[in-house]
């Protein structure tokens, strides 16, 4: 079975060599407030990847961004005039962006769809 993914990158992501897809959870929330994920390379952009609106909140969402090659990180930035939260990162998935237009490939040729079966009578169907 092939990997679902569920967020699309963003151009900008498309920059770094490596990407994570996570679960962000606030709990314990005060105030009303925001908690930003972003590249740990980069300057904060404005925007956030969760929002609160009261106290004692848990609330949960899906966030994508890059991670530069250098392992500079992820930075997580929480703001809202004197707010402050609890946070949970899930790790979904790390995406490995690979440049495959320099890579030389042999002669193509049609799919025999026959060699891959996996059993002999698997492979008698495909035969004709």
């Amino acid at each position: 079975m092939a990997p679902v993914l569920t967020a699309t990158p963003h151009a900008n992501d498309l920059a770094y060599a490596f990407n994570v897809t996570v679960t962000v959870t606030v709990t314990g929330t005060v105030g009303k407030g925001w908690l930003a994920l972003y590249p740990g390379d980069a300057t904060f952009s404005g925007t956030s990847s969760m929002n609160w609106f009261g106290n004692e909140q848990d609330l949960a969402n899906h966030a994508y961004t890059g991670i530069e090659s250098s392992n500079a990180g992820v930075h997580i930035r929480c703001g809202g005039g004197g707010t402050r939260t609890h946070f949970i990162l899930d790790l979904i998935a790390i995406l490995v962006l690979v440049d495959l237009s320099s890579v030389v490939t042999a002669q193509r040729s049609p799919l025999d769809v026959a060699s891959l079966a996996s059993t002999p009578r698997e492979r008698a169907q495909h035969v004709g």
